[in-house]
């Protein structure tokens, strides 16, 4: 095999995993809000992934150390009841 063979191999199967990847998974923006994690760690949720076979996931926004905010993926996420202050802890 010379370096044209390896190239075109190379590149077919990159082209090939793309493809897959972008068919298998789909990234949707929401209207933003807070909830909370499992740990009850507060966020920012902002979108969901679709990952197929009724499979989706969170996209969320965590505050970290000195309001640094990182995005998350988060398969559950939980919002107050009937308004409910955040901060109180009335899930589900």
């Amino acid at each position: 095999m010379n370096s044209e063979d390896t190239y075109e191999a190379v590149r077919a199967g990159v082209a090939e995993a793309l493809e897959k990847a972008e068919s298998s998974r789909r990234i949707m923006r929401i209207a933003d809000f807070d909830a909370v994690d499992d740990d009850d760690a507060p966020l920012r949720v902002v979108g969901i992934v679709d990952h197929g076979e009724d499979e989706l996931s969170f996209i969320c926004l965590a505050t970290v150390e000195d309001g640094e905010m990182s995005p998350v993926i988060r398969g559950s996420v939980y919002r107050p009841v009937n308004g409910s202050d955040i901060k109180h802890n009335n899930w589900r």
